[in-house]
């Protein structure tokens, strides 16, 4: 199988990009390295797992004559970081414009431009048009979120983004235990959930199986797990959680409703808004959605073991239809200019950037 692309991303603040970018980079995370620098200093770092490189800036003035040296001295902490994680035929992805010339000290081939709204209209993007256009012609690829954006590039090399997942049913897991309605979680299993609530839920409700999937860092699973309807299923990727999440009746975020967990929300929720399935949250999350239809907000273990018979019904998971196949000539023999305007899902862009040239 050939090996797929890593890819280098310069952007400048993790949490300026939109959701749906976020998650893209993710996505493309789960099956290459990807590198994510900022050059900003004193940014929000990428979580796993994408790799993070924040650059201080140099105390250097912001003398025309300097920026030179400041784009070199970064470019070389780059080249080293890029080494040490030997990433494999790199491609260069540019969100920040303002940072273009670093690709004439990265002597990477393969740049890439997507224009993310999101971190266009940060306050903090002084973007001058004659940094963009010079971005625009050295890049083999452009990348835009809609048609809005995609005006403004040559349709030769510009490609669209498709924003909304795309539903491919899955078989049922093996490990997944079969017989009775499954109320689920992926995540963390830390000190952040609420434990107590979880085993009161498991013990009120026998009649549910309780499966919990990722990395243990808590000795509080032991209890749980002495629960024979309680069952961990240790780490799972991204692609196999797809085929979990489709199969079970209930996603469950038992988190703790503590500030610091509702300012921040963990990634678990991004993913679990972004289903179909019936979403039961714990705690006050900042940006929860004010209407979602299958989302619903509980406060005590006596409201999730009363709301359970009322969400997760059906023990026959939701077909999902299994989208056309496509087919990539532009991948398999290299970028043509005369692709012309395409629509493109995260997996196949990444299906893309392993077979531009």
């Amino acid at each position: 199988m050939k090996q797929k692309r890593d890819l280098i991303i310069i952007g400048s603040d993790w949490s300026s990009c939109t959701k749906n970018s976020r998650t893209l980079f993710l996505r493309l995370a789960q099956n290459r390295k990807v590198l994510w620098v900022t050059t900003q200093g004193h940014a929000e770092t990428a979580p796993a797992p994408i790799y993070h490189l924040n650059i201080q800036p140099p105390v250097w003035g912001d003398a025309t004559w300097l920026q030179g040296l400041r784009h070199l001295w970064i470019a070389k902490q780059i080249r080293n970081t890029q080494h040490y994680l030997q990433l494999h035929a790199p491609v260069l992805l540019f969100l920040d414009p303002r940072a273009a010339r670093l690709a004439d000290h990265l002597h990477i081939d393969t740049i890439v431009y997507y224009r993310d709204e999101l971190s266009l209209s940060h306050p903090s993007s002084n973007i001058s048009p004659r940094e963009e256009t010079r971005l625009i012609a050295q890049a083999s690829l452009l990348i835009a979120p809609n048609a809005q954006q995609a005006a403004a590039f040559p349709a030769y090399k510009t490609i669209l983004l498709n924003q909304s997942p795309q539903a491919i049913y899955s078989p049922r897991p093996r490990d997944l235990p079969n017989g009775r309605p499954v109320i689920g979680f992926h995540g963390p299993l830390s000190d952040q959930l609420n434990w107590e609530l979880l085993e009161y839920s498991a013990r009120r409700r026998p009649d549910w199986y309780w499966v919990l999937i990722g990395p243990r860092q808590s000795d509080q699973l032991d209890r749980l797990l002495q629960h024979r309807n309680v069952f961990w299923l240790g780490e799972k990727s991204v692609e196999q959680l797809t085929a979990y999440q489709q199969h079970w009746q209930v996603t469950l975020l038992p988190y703790r409703n503590t500030p610091e967990i509702c300012r921040c929300p963990p990634l678990p929720l991004e993913w679990a808004l972004r289903s179909d399935q019936p979403v039961i949250v714990t705690a006050d999350f900042e940006g929860l959605p004010n209407f979602k239809p299958l989302l619903s907000r509980i406060q005590t273990q006596q409201a999730l073991c009363e709301l359970l018979p009322i969400v997760g019904n059906p023990l026959v998971p939701n077909p999902m239809p299994t989208p056309p196949s496509r087919h990539y000539p532009a991948v398999r023999e290299g970028y043509s200019p005369t692709a012309g305007l395409e629509e493109f899902s995260a997996d196949e862009l990444g299906q893309l950037l392993d077979g531009i040239q």
